[in-house]
């Protein structure tokens, strides 16, 4: 059944395509193609099908919604008792999470931990700003595609001078549906493993996982769960958002580097960022779902794609696409699009890469070891005061304004001046 439909899926969009009569013309007898460029037949019929896929990539969001509050109404908001997660999350995985202030790492540790337990709300008590908090849940969002249950809404308190003091999650399930979903959603993610982890390279165990999800799911704008990667690796139904945060869960979990990434094609969209060992690709699933799976977006460069994809908000600080080892190893429709095929690689074993732990949720009951270089922030705690007395706390360093005047992430210290510009030019280059 699942063959049947994106069969009569390529075919609907073929038809589509023979309605542009003037454009058919230009290509059939030679007039230097629709686009003026000398495109071939095929480049420009797959151009055309881009566009038309792209048109229903129905991406949502994060957004929010924040009440101002009374000092007094301040005083009597209660805290969900969970702190913050304890370690660090490290940005060769975890991106959005370097590009916070220091406040808006603390906000994000703590809707972590408190997502991970299926809690609601909790104080935010560092005086981060709202801006900073905003920042922390998307980066969070973003960063963590096997939180499944996280919806991408959510709302804020805040005072009158613009400090948030309390977050609240949305979920898409009840604590006990998660708690039946979970076992779902690792047991697929395991299924996919499953087959990639026997491959010998990187490289082969990507395509791997590309060509699954393409097979696997469908795309339906009508899933009530399509923004989440349960969606795609689950229910084998999905839109942009879950193709792209399952490609991201999986490929985590094989230990490559992969990157949710939000921008526009013909409308609000999302693809991912690929770290192979050459470099960053862009990786677009949901593109390539047709059949047969194709491999017009898969290891693209920026300039590649820069016609059709557009980076939008913090996603710019991701690195640049420049690499070109992996790129045109694969033959399919649509693939003159960008040239000719390359020759691989020589052929070279690469051991998965462990999976990257996430920090340590702890409550306010747990003890920490002398040694733990990060204090837990909540249940009244204050920053940097390993024994709670209020004596000696140590200041954190202040942060410098970002230049979107503090809008909560830091100015990423790795990306060269003017950020990345879409030309393939510029970008962070994430260090170890």
């Amino acid at each position: 059944m699942r063959f049947l439909k994106k069969l009569g899926r390529l075919i609907l969009k073929l038809l589509l395509l023979a309605g542009f009569g003037f454009g058919l013309y230009c290509l059939l007898f030679g007039l230097n193609g629709i686009y003026g460029d000398g495109s071939s037949l095929e480049e420009n019929v797959y151009k055309f099908a881009a566009s038309t896929i792209s048109s229903i990539s129905s991406y949502i969001p994060v957004s929010s919604e924040g009440q101002m509050i009374s000092d007094d109404e301040t005083a009597s908001l209660h805290d969900s008792g969970i702190s913050a997660a304890v370690g660090d999350f490290e940005a060769e995985f975890y991106p959005y999470y370097s590009t916070l202030s220091e406040k808006g790492k603390e906000v994000y540790k703590k809707a972590y931990a408190n997502a991970a337990e299926y809690s609601q709300s909790f104080l935010v008590t560092n005086g981060a700003t709202t801006k900073e908090a905003q920042r922390a849940v998307e980066a969070l969002f973003n960063d963590h595609p096997e939180i499944f249950w996280l919806e991408t809404k959510y709302s804020y308190l805040y005072t009158e001078k613009g400090i948030c003091v309390q977050v609240a999650l949305n979920y898409n399930m009840s604590a006990e549906e998660i708690a039946q979903a979970k076992p779902k959603f690792e047991a697929a993610v395991q299924e996919v493993l499953s087959g990639a982890l026997g491959l010998a390279s990187n490289y082969d165990r990507e395509k791997y996982v590309h060509d699954y999800i393409a097979k696997n799911t469908d795309y339906d704008v009508n899933e009530r769960l399509c923004q989440s990667a349960y969606s795609a690796l689950v229910l084998h139904r999905s839109v942009c958002a879950g193709y792209s945060r399952a490609f991201q869960c999986v490929m985590t979990r094989l230990g490559i580097p992969t990157y949710y990434v939000i921008g526009y094609s013909n409308g609000s969209h999302a693809w991912n960022i690929v770290k192979l060992d050459d470099g960053y690709y862009n990786v677009d699933v949901t593109w390539d779902d047709s059949w047969p799976v194709s491999y017009a977006y898969f290891n693209r460069t920026d300039a590649d794609i820069s016609e059709t994809h557009s980076r939008d908000d913090v996603s710019n600080y991701l690195p640049a696409c420049n690499a070109t080892a992996y790129r045109n190893l694969e033959h399919s429709f649509g693939q003159g699009l960008f040239g000719g095929l390359n020759e691989k690689p020589s052929a070279r074993e690469e051991t998965p890469l462990p999976r990257p732990e996430p920090p340590e949720i702890i409550t306010g009951d747990d003890v920490l070891p002398d040694d733990n270089p990060v204090v837990i922030v909540g249940n009244g705690q204050q920053p940097n005061d390993p024994d709670d007395s209020g004596e000696n706390v140590q200041e954190p360093e202040p942060v410098p304004n970002s230049p979107e005047d503090n809008w909560g992430y830091d100015p990423n210290p790795w990306a060269p001046e003017g950020g990345f510009n879409g030309t393939g030019e510029g970008g962070i280059i994430i260090i170890n």
